[in-house]
C-alpha cells in the first residue's frame, strides 16, 4: 500500500489558509459585484461549519481598507454639494443685479428727461449714471464669479467621478488577484492525485484501490475513491 503521509498539523494550517483566501474571495467578490454576501451562495469550499466567521472576518478586514477610501469619496461628494450651493448663490446675485440695473436705467432715462427742462441740477444726473455704471460693474464681476464658480463645480464633480473609477477598477483588481490565488491553491491541491495517478499509470491498475483520507468536524473521515474523484483541500489519498 503506498501512503500520501498523515493529516499534520502542516496540512491543517494550509486548509485554514486556503479557506480565508476561498472566503476572501467571495467577499471581494461581492463587493465587485455590489451584492450582499447572502445573495452569493455556497462559498467555493462547500457547506463549513466556519464558514460564517470567515466570511464576517474577510469583511470586516475589506472594511478597514475601505474606510479611509469611504471618507475621501464623501469629502468628493461634500465638496460637489458645497460648489453647487455656491453656484446658485452667485447666479442669484446676477439676477439681482438684473433688477437693480433696470430700475436705475428708469431712473436715469427719468432724471435725463427732467435735466432737459432743467429741473434737476447736473450733479443728480451724474449720480445717476454713476449708480447705473456701478450696478452693471457689479453685474459683470458676477458674471464672472459664476463662471468660476461654474468651473470648481465641474473640477468637484470629475474629483468624484475619477474617485469613482479608481474605487471601481481597485475591487476588480483586488478579485481578480483573490480569485487567481484560489484557482492556483486549488489546482495545486487537485495536483495531489494526479501524482498518484502517474505513479500507477506503467502498472497494472485492475486491482488498484484510492481512499481519500479527508478532515472533517467530526474528526478524519476514510472514503473509497476513484481516479476521477474531485479532492477537496486537506484531502490525503492511500493507494492500495
Amino acid at each position: 500500500m503506498a501512503e500520501c503521509g498523515d493529516y499534520t498539523p502542516d496540512r491543517a494550517a494550509g486548509l485554514a489558509d486556503l479557506k480565508r483566501l476561498a472566503s476572501r474571495t467571495e467577499v471581494l467578490r461581492a463587493k465587485r459585484d455590489s451584492v450582499q454576501i447572502a445573495s452569493i451562495g455556497t462559498p467555493v469550499l462547500g457547506p463549513d461549519p466556519d464558514a460564517q466567521q470567515l466570511l464576517d472576518d474577510e469583511t470586516w478586514q475589506r472594511q478597514l481598507v475601505t474606510t479611509s477610501k469611504d471618507a475621501q469619496s464623501s469629502a468628493y461628494a461634500k465638496s460637489v454639494t458645497d460648489a453647487q450651493a455656491d453656484l446658485d448663490l452667485r447666479q442669484a446675485r446676477v439676477g439681482n443685479y438684473d433688477a437693480t440695473i433696470r430700475v436705475r436705467q428708469d431712473r436715469l432715462a427719468s432724471i435725463e428727461n427732467l435735466a432737459k427742462n432743467k429741473l434737476v441740477t447736473s450733479i443728480e444726473l451724474t449720480r445717476a449714471q454713476s449708480e447705473l455704471t456701478e450696478s452693471e460693474d457689479r453685474k459683470q464681476q458676477a458674471v464672472i464669479d459664476v463662471e468660476s464658480a461654474k468651473q470648481r463645480l465641474a473640477a468637484a464633480k470629475q474629483d468624484v467621478e475619477r474617485d469613482r473609477i479608481e474605487r471601481k477598477i481597485e475591487i476588480e483588481k483586488s478579485a481578480a488577484d483573490a480569485e487567481r490565488g484560489l484557482s492556483t491553491a486549488l489546482k495545486t491541491t487537485e495536483s495531489d492525485l494526479e501524482i498518484f495517478r502517474s505513479m500507477v499509470s506503467s502498472e497494472d491498475t485492475a486491482d488498484v484501490e484510492f481512499e481519500i483520507v479527508r478532515p472533517g468536524p467530526n474528526g478524519v473521515i476514510v472514503e473509497p475513491a476513484t481516479e476521477e474523484t474531485v479532492l477537496q483541500p486537506g484531502d490525503l489519498i492511500k493507494v492500495h
